[in-house]
């Protein structure tokens, strides 16, 4: 499993693309859950202001504990939301729980 791991470490370590997506999505129906920590990780280190809410949306029903991990990065960042407007993006029920 370990170069499994690390072919995807590799193979992620450029910008995130659909195809990761894609990957995330069969990781997690499949219940691989070494896989599914290695592309969290990906994920999580690539995020950005601008995209992070839509990112958040994608795995909110995928991973519970990477969904966690997103709402911890928005939380820390918030005042970055703001300045990008991103804010805007979350519904009623988003804004109340920060």
């Amino acid at each position: 499993m370990e170069e499994c791991s690390m072919f995807f470490r590799t193979f992620f370590d450029g910008p995130w693309t659909e195809q990761g997506d894609k990957v995330l999505d069969t990781a997690t129906y499949l219940s691989m859950d070494e896989l599914v920590m290695c592309l969290s990780d990906t994920l999580v280190r690539q995020q950005t202001a601008d995209r992070i809410i839509a990112v958040y949306r994608f795995i909110e029903r995928r991973s519970v504990p990477l969904a966690h991990r997103i709402w911890s990065v928005m939380v820390k960042d918030f005042p970055v939301l703001l300045e990008t407007e991103e804010y805007k993006q979350l519904t009623c029920s988003g804004m109340e729980r920060f």
